[in-house]
């Protein structure tokens, strides 16, 4: 096992941790954003995201993006939506490593879909070329069933991630 990235999720309860439940990253929707965050087109996880295991921050094993010059890739993975509690604050954190590229975390609080986006917030950006940093962002759901969590890569070069939390900030 490789962190809590491969981790099973329970899709009724809500838990800390566990964002991904498999080691393999490829079911995920990948968006590309031009500067005014509008969406240009969906890409194919197998040409951007991979699951490596020569790069990690306690580990060995790191979730690796590919990105585009000038351009904003999200990296959305897919499986069951996580549950959350009303009023509550939440915290999405993790260890992001670049070259090349600016790289950041995002939560939102969603209804059902993305297109339900109540409300979202997005770390500090970890410029190009730095070791592992330690980054979050934390937001307070005021009434939505679900939060999603997004890696974001920014310009061409690779961003990896590693350790992702969610949970509640006590």
């Amino acid at each position: 096992q490789c962190n809590y990235l491969e981790a099973h999720m329970e899709p009724i309860v809500p838990l800390p941790g566990l964002v991904w439940q498999a080691v393999d990253p490829s079911p995920a929707v990948l968006e590309m954003e031009d500067a005014g965050r509008r969406i240009i087109v969906k890409l194919k996880a197998d040409q951007h995201v991979a699951w490596v295991r020569d790069s990690g921050h306690s580990g060995v094993c790191s979730i690796r993006l590919k990105g585009f010059p000038h351009r904003i890739i999200r990296y959305v993975p897919v499986g069951h939506p996580i549950h959350v509690k009303k009023n509550t604050t939440y915290r999405f954190e993790g260890w992001v490593k670049t070259a090349g590229a600016r790289a950041r975390l995002w939560i939102g609080f969603i209804w059902y879909s993305l297109e339900d986006l109540l409300d979202e917030a997005t770390s500090v950006t970890v410029e190009p070329n730095n070791g592992w940093s330690k980054i979050g962002v934390v937001l307070t759901n005021r009434d939505c069933p679900y939060v999603v969590c997004r890696l974001e890569i920014e310009g061409g070069g690779y961003a990896w991630y590693d350790d992702l939390y969610v949970g509640e900030v006590a």
